[in-house]
């Protein structure tokens, strides 16, 4: 009897033991799979952040030259001795810019995940700064489906652009 009171003994302890250590390694096992989970939502969300500020600096360079565009035009600027100057966006990834006589014509790549959403669209401005017609260009991002809206106003001529939401399919 007092041989199986030792065993029993020994093996409630072994057994004890045995439990706690099962329970540490299902704790670090939890901990391991947070961790990744973690890394891999912080990657992607750094990634996203990064996507969206290269859409911003493609949309504030395009706002920079239709601006610039706009007061050529209020400064008597001529293209060919007879045009004002005028920007092209192209549905692809690109617009065309024709400044002045002095300055030939130039075409710019956008990223080539970024283009115009909309049509072809062509900006120019009367001499008073007023646009020829009123335009809202789309530049979408095709990795984010993220979309930036650049809007000019036919009454006062404003410039202005804002972050737009989902991409509109």
């Amino acid at each position: 009897c007092v041989y199986y009171c030792i065993v029993v003994s020994a093996m409630n302890k072994f057994h004890s033991t045995w439990i706690s250590g099962f329970v540490l390694v299902e704790w670090m096992m939890a901990l391991a799979i947070i961790s990744i989970l973690c890394t891999i939502v912080i990657t992607g969300v750094a990634e996203s952040s990064q996507n969206r500020k290269e859409l911003d600096t493609t949309t504030e360079q395009l706002v920079a030259e239709i601006k610039q565009v706009q007061m050529m035009n209020m400064l008597g600027y001529r293209s060919e001795g007879l045009n004002r100057p005028f920007m092209m966006i192209h549905k692809d990834h690109s617009f065309w810019l024709e400044r002045a006589s002095t300055v030939p014509g130039s075409e710019y790549i956008f990223p080539p995940y970024i283009e115009n959403s909309g049509l072809a669209t062509e900006v120019t401005f009367h001499s008073s700064g007023l646009p020829a017609s009123e335009s809202h260009i789309k530049l979408r991002d095709t990795r984010i489906k993220k979309v930036n809206h650049i809007w000019i106003s036919k009454t006062t001529g404003r410039i202005r652009w804002e972050h737009g939401t989902d991409a509109e399919h």
